[in-house]
């Protein structure tokens, strides 16, 4: 194998290494019984894909949420949105909305409402105008949660949690209504655990609103209260997470928050040896068909002097 080979190659691994993206994870869907439908190849359903596939489709790299509408007439325009957890990466906010803009269509067949769950976003669209704006009490919540209950009693764990949502509640009215911590608790035991919770509701939702429908989530957590739990609704989602250190360790490679800046200095020192790489990889294919060239030139010379008679010898 050629030195230019070996250093291609490597380039390659670090960038491939270098953009992994994350698992998308589908929740759940939900197509209300109460909408109309449309009908297959209306002008409600172009409006639908142009929607979904260059509004959201294309769009999801450079904000965690949007809410666009497409059509003239009142009959046959779409209003939707996208939403991403306020802790996804860009490039994994635009893979969960391509992900959920192909599905959404084909859970919720026909229907000019519906709404698509994933771990890293939700997408809604509807015939309703200001729509996201709008708290509806009666629409239900998802939970999705971990039955394995954690050491303490239930009486503790609610406390904890219950304080931990208490704190983040009021820090939800920011302009992405997004809220998140990590604190680390030893209650009634030697061994710590670590406790991860968010909260988030769609950004159009007022205060009042938000806050409302966050209190709704809390109140369909399971008594049980499981080690980990999410709960979704169409305007707001939460979730929290008990785990001990060696546990977080275990799930996430070794890759803990404490190492996130020493990550960080590692990626950007791959980056950096990437480039210089990539640089050296150009330059000597560059310069390994210069000299090819050379060589074809001399020997079409070559070939040329043999032909007229001339002293080939020389050469």
């Amino acid at each position: 194998m050629t030195l230019i080979r070996i250093i291609c190659l490597l380039v390659q691994s670090i960038i491939f290494v270098g953009v992994k993206p994350a698992e998308i994870t589908y929740i759940t869907s939900y197509c209300p019984n109460s909408t109309s439908n449309y009908t297959q190849g209306s002008k409600f359903q172009f409006n639908l894909n142009r929607l979904l596939y260059r509004l959201l489709y294309n769009n999801g790299g450079k904000s965690i949420y949007a809410k666009p509408s497409v059509g003239e007439n009142d009959d046959d325009k779409v209003h939707g949105l996208y939403l991403c957890r306020g802790d996804v990466a860009p490039k994994d906010c635009q893979n969960c909305i391509d992900v959920a803009s192909e599905r959404i269509q084909r859970e919720c067949l026909l229907k000019k409402q519906a709404i698509i769950w994933y771990d890293q976003c939700l997408i809604r669209y509807s015939d309703i105008p200001n729509f996201a704006s709008t708290f509806n009490v009666s629409s239900y919540y998802w939970i999705v949660y971990n039955t394995q209950s954690v050491s303490w009693t239930e009486q503790v764990v609610k406390g904890i949690s219950d304080a931990m949502f208490d704190n983040l509640t009021p820090k939800a009215t920011n302009d992405l209504k997004y809220a998140e911590s990590f604190d680390e608790i030893t209650p009634l035991s030697s061994l710590s655990q670590k406790l991860y919770g968010m909260v988030q509701c769609i950004p159009d939702l007022s205060v009042a609103d938000c806050r409302a429908c966050l209190k709704g989530a809390r109140s369909v957590i399971p008594k049980s209260v499981p080690r980990e739990c999410r709960v979704v609704h169409e305007s707001c989602h939460l979730s929290y997470q008990f785990k001990y250190p060696e546990q977080e360790d275990k799930d996430q490679g070794g890759i803990t928050w404490k190492t996130k800046l020493p990550i960080c200095i590692v990626i950007g020192v791959i980056a950096l040896v990437a480039v210089v790489l990539a640089g050296s990889c150009i330059y000597l294919m560059k310069r390994r068909r210069r000299t090819q060239k050379e060589r074809n030139e001399m020997r079409q010379l070559i070939q040329l002097l043999d032909t007229q008679g001339n002293l080939l010898d020389e050469f």
